[in-house]
Order: structure tokens, then C-alpha cells, then sequence
């Protein structure tokens, strides 16, 4: 008989598990391929909730390549009227608001139990 579903956080999290390694798409940074490998060692989860992990991941490199080019730049820039803001600013917001959208959406946020006793796959 298949494992019922763990509903947390209005959401349904696989509880599924494959046992098999997935491998990172190949768009992703070296830092995002090793989050995602760590999620997806740890965690079970279906095709729908992949996807949300690739646009949780794929926000993060877009965060930190604005944040590199702020860092290059400077976060203000001269304009014709004194100063403006780097356009990666608003950027690198949005990536951020994004990513925890996304990682939210998966269940990661649901702090009323130990990470253990949500969706963890069995040892």
C-alpha cells in the first residue's frame, strides 16, 4: 500500500523515495549543483517539486551575480542628476524574494517540527 502524503504547511511534500541520485541541471552554478545535491540527498521529492528546487537554485546564481556586480561597481553609480542606484539592486532582491518563495513552497520554512520529522527520506 502506498505512504499517504505529509501535509505541512498547506502543502503536500513527496514521501516517495527512488533511492537514486539526481543529478543537477547543468545551467546551475557549482555552489547551486552542490545545494541541490544536498537537497535532493536529503529530501523526497517528485518531478513538480524538482522544478521548484531548479528555480530555487537558478534564483540564488542570479542573487550572486548581482551581488558580484555591486561589489564590482559600487551599489551607487553617477548619473546626470548625482547618484543612482545599481540596477543589480533591485536584481538581487528579487532573486532573494524568489528563492524563499520557492524553497517555502517546497515546506523548508515549517518550523513547528524538527527537520527530522518533516519529509526527511529514511536512513
Amino acid at each position: 500500500m502506498a505512504e499517504p502524503p505529509i501535509l505541512k504547511a498547506n502543502h503536500i511534500l513527496a514521501v516517495r523515495s527512488t533511492g537514486a541520485k539526481i543529478p543537477p541541471p547543468s545551467h546551475l552554478s557549482a555552489h547551486s549543483k552542490r545545494f541541490w545535491q544536498q537537497i535532493s540527498a536529503s529530501w523526497d521529492l517528485e518531478s513538480h517539486h524538482l522544478r521548484i528546487l531548479e528555480l530555487a537554485c537558478g534564483a540564488l546564481d542570479r542573487g550572486e551575480e548581482a551581488r558580484l556586480a555591486i561589489t564590482r561597481d559600487g551599489a551607487y553609480q553617477p548619473a546626470r542628476d548625482g547618484f543612482k542606484m545599481h540596477p543589480a539592486i533591485s536584481v538581487e532582491r528579487e532573486s532573494s524574494r524568489t528563492a524563499l518563495r520557492a524553497l517555502r513552497e517546497l515546506g523548508f520554512d515549517v518550523s513547528d517540527q524538527a527537520p527530522s520529522q518533516r519529509n526527511r527520506k529514511a536512513s
